[in-house]
């Protein structure tokens, strides 16, 4: 149970993954940027599943849409869907091994792109250049250990259940 003096921690890590999403990044690198909301969205419908829901992936993604300035709901449709596929299989996740889960991790960042991209194909807007397009898969779930163990060590230290 979240503890009422510590129910600021998920939207504190939320503010904190859109603000990376928001960094000034050269241009070449920007395909290969992890996306931090994923993360954050994968890690707490995952460990935290009586408290973060559907709506909490919705209104992230608009909150993402906001900030990076696209049609608004496109990241909410995505964020949504994420969430429910990934609560339906939250003990399966949570009990898996490492290795496991980074290449959950990487599936569950591949289907978003690929449902961003059928947004865009059908809003025409422009074609993707595909030898980038899901290098963020790869960065993701490299990074999901770290992101993993450190929200791990905030939900022990603040006693989120």
């Amino acid at each position: 149970m979240i503890h009422v003096r510590n129910w600021w921690i998920v939207p504190f890590t939320v503010i904190c993954a859109l603000m990376f999403s928001q960094l000034p990044i050269p241009q070449a690198v920007t395909p290969a940027i992890p996306t931090w909301t994923t993360l954050v969205v994968i890690y707490w419908a995952t460990f935290l599943t009586p408290h973060f829901g559907v709506i909490s992936g919705f209104i992230i993604g608009i909150l993402l849409d906001v900030t990076d300035g696209v049609l608004l709901g496109q990241n909410a449709f995505v964020l949504t869907i994420i969430v429910f596929i990934v609560r339906h299989q939250a003990k399966r996740i949570a009990t898996a091994p490492m290795v496991q889960q980074v290449f959950l991790v990487a599936m569950f960042e591949g289907v978003r792109l690929l449902l961003l991209l059928a947004v865009n194909f059908f809003l025409n807007r422009r074609p993707v250049d595909f030898s980038t397009y899901f290098l963020s898969c790869f960065t993701t779930a490299i990074i999901w250990p770290w992101v993993y163990f450190t929200f791990r060590q905030l939900q022990r230290r603040f006693d989120l259940r």
